[in-house]
């Protein structure tokens, strides 16, 4: 879990992501983040596999702020 916080967190501060936020409120966003993808692996299929490409966009999507309907994911 450590290692996909710090992940994000590398990804927050490259992109300069959540400066409107307190350190307090990042963490907990931090921490949000990471813990749902430990969710998604929990239950994870083989579909899933298959749409791997797509599921690490839509995740970096939400991550940046933006609606994954409003990106055209290009495969």
């Amino acid at each position: 879990m450590q290692g996909t916080y710090e992940l994000f967190e590398s990804i927050v501060e490259e992109e300069n992501l959540y400066q409107n936020y307190s350190r307090q409120e990042l963490k907990l966003i931090l921490r949000y983040h990471s813990y749902a993808i430990f969710g998604i692996f929990q239950d994870w299929t083989p579909e899933d596999t298959k749409n791997l490409d797509m599921i690490v966009h839509e995740v970096y999507l939400i991550m940046m702020g933006k609606n994954a309907t409003e990106d055209v994911f290009l495969c």
